[in-house]
């Protein structure tokens, strides 16, 4: 349900999220902050709803149901605990406002999945312990400061054909 613990800064450990859970709603775990988890994303669950995980400070890992076909604006803004991530599933289409902003700590080797088509504005805007990145051969736009500061990508980049729209400051600061 929306807004289900949000701002719940008692609430301090998560064990996993139910298999059976079909729906993630906007701000469910909201600025709790002190929420220590290994989130794992059932199978069940398409979109993962804006601020879902907003703020979550203390998430170590993070794995996504193979059915996720978006992930909401902000829904792991300031996660910056966040360590593991697995691989992002073949049935996502989008990413939509900085929803890994600021994940700092963030050690995955990215593969933007063939079906998506946007990488929204600050997608990934300091996720600077990411190792690698392939984009995926349909994305159209890459939006303003997608991968701002992301400074240890390392290996070479290519930007597919299908980019049309290559948004100010995309790749700003990625020194590697």
């Amino acid at each position: 349900n929306e807004s289900a613990f949000e701002n719940d800064v008692g609430f301090n450990e998560l064990s996993k999220l139910p298999l059976k859970l079909s729906f993630l709603g906007e701000n469910a775990f909201y600025e709790c902050k002190n929420m220590a988890a290994d989130i794992v994303i059932s199978d069940n669950i398409k979109i993962i709803s804006d601020r879902a995980f907003y703020n979550c400070q203390k998430l170590n890992s993070l794995m996504f149901g193979k059915n996720v076909v978006e992930i909401g604006n902000s829904s792991f803004y300031n996660c910056n605990n966040l360590v593991k991530m697995g691989n992002f599933p073949d049935s996502l289409e989008k990413i939509w406002n900085s929803s890994f902003k600021n994940c700092y700590a963030i050690e995955s080797d990215l593969v933007i999945p063939k079906n998506v088509d946007l990488i929204c504005s600050e997608a990934f805007y300091q996720c600077r312990s990411l190792k690698s990145l392939r984009i995926g051969q349909n994305v159209i736009e890459i939006g303003k400061k997608a991968f701002y500061i992301c400074s240890n990508l390392a290996g070479s980049l290519t930007i597919p054909n299908s980019v049309s729209i290559l948004g100010e400051s995309a790749f700003y600061y990625c020194t590697h």
